[in-house]
Protein backbone atom coordinates (compact mmCIF):
# COMPACT_ATOMS: atom_id res chain seq x y z
CA UNK A 1 0.00 0.00 0.00
CA UNK A 2 2.98 2.42 0.55
CA UNK A 3 4.06 2.23 -3.02
CA UNK A 4 1.08 2.77 -4.78
CA UNK A 5 0.41 4.70 -8.19
CA UNK A 6 0.50 8.26 -5.99
CA UNK A 7 3.74 7.25 -4.66
CA UNK A 8 6.44 10.22 -5.93
CA UNK A 9 9.37 7.67 -6.24
CA UNK A 10 8.78 3.96 -6.43
CA UNK A 11 5.67 2.49 -8.32
CA UNK A 12 5.39 -1.28 -6.85
CA UNK A 13 1.91 -1.66 -8.33
CA UNK A 14 1.56 -4.86 -9.61
CA UNK A 15 1.31 -3.20 -13.57
CA UNK A 16 4.37 -1.34 -12.81
CA UNK A 17 6.84 -3.10 -10.56
CA UNK A 18 9.05 -4.48 -12.59
CA UNK A 19 9.78 -1.47 -14.67
CA UNK A 20 9.97 0.44 -11.92
CA UNK A 21 12.74 -1.39 -10.17
CA UNK A 22 14.72 -2.18 -13.03
CA UNK A 23 14.72 1.41 -15.15
CA UNK A 24 12.38 4.23 -14.06
CA UNK A 25 12.01 4.16 -10.68
CA UNK A 26 13.95 6.24 -8.27
CA UNK A 27 17.72 4.51 -7.81
CA UNK A 28 16.83 2.10 -10.36
CA UNK A 29 18.35 -0.34 -10.81
CA UNK A 30 17.54 -2.03 -7.61
CA UNK A 31 18.60 -6.04 -9.03
CA UNK A 32 21.97 -6.55 -9.58
CA UNK A 33 22.55 -10.04 -11.08
CA UNK A 34 25.83 -10.05 -11.14
CA UNK A 35 26.65 -9.63 -7.24
CA UNK A 36 22.64 -10.44 -5.99
CA UNK A 37 23.46 -9.48 -2.73
CA UNK A 38 24.62 -6.37 -3.75
CA UNK A 39 21.06 -5.87 -4.81
CA UNK A 40 19.65 -2.79 -3.88
CA UNK A 41 16.32 -3.84 -3.45
CA UNK A 42 17.89 -7.56 -1.20
CA UNK A 43 19.31 -4.57 0.78
CA UNK A 44 16.08 -2.93 1.95
CA UNK A 45 14.90 -6.46 2.30
CA UNK A 46 17.48 -7.63 4.44
CA UNK A 47 17.55 -4.60 6.69
CA UNK A 48 20.97 -3.46 5.61
CA UNK A 49 19.57 -0.54 4.32
CA UNK A 50 17.01 1.51 5.74
CA UNK A 51 14.38 -1.72 6.08
CA UNK A 52 11.50 -2.22 3.67
CA UNK A 53 8.69 -2.73 4.52
CA UNK A 54 8.63 -0.84 7.68
CA UNK A 55 6.14 -1.69 9.71
CA UNK A 56 8.02 -5.41 10.05
CA UNK A 57 10.62 -6.85 8.34
CA UNK A 58 9.42 -10.26 5.58
CA UNK A 59 10.47 -13.63 7.20
CA UNK A 60 13.51 -15.23 5.98
CA UNK A 61 12.28 -17.30 3.65
CA UNK A 62 10.58 -14.55 1.54
CA UNK A 63 13.50 -12.49 1.35
CA UNK A 64 15.39 -15.37 0.10
CA UNK A 65 12.76 -16.35 -2.65
CA UNK A 66 13.30 -12.63 -3.95
CA UNK A 67 17.30 -13.32 -3.74
CA UNK A 68 17.19 -16.23 -5.50
CA UNK A 69 14.66 -14.82 -8.07
CA UNK A 70 17.64 -12.32 -8.58
CA UNK A 71 20.31 -14.78 -8.83
CA UNK A 72 18.21 -16.59 -11.60
CA UNK A 73 18.30 -13.27 -13.19
CA UNK A 74 15.61 -11.01 -12.11
CA UNK A 75 13.37 -11.96 -15.46
CA UNK A 76 10.23 -10.09 -15.53
CA UNK A 77 7.55 -13.55 -14.94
Amino acid sequence: SCHSDNHPKLNLSSCCSYIELTTTGFSAPYMDTATPKNSRLYKHLAGELSVMPPSEKLPDYQINTVLKWIEQGAKNN
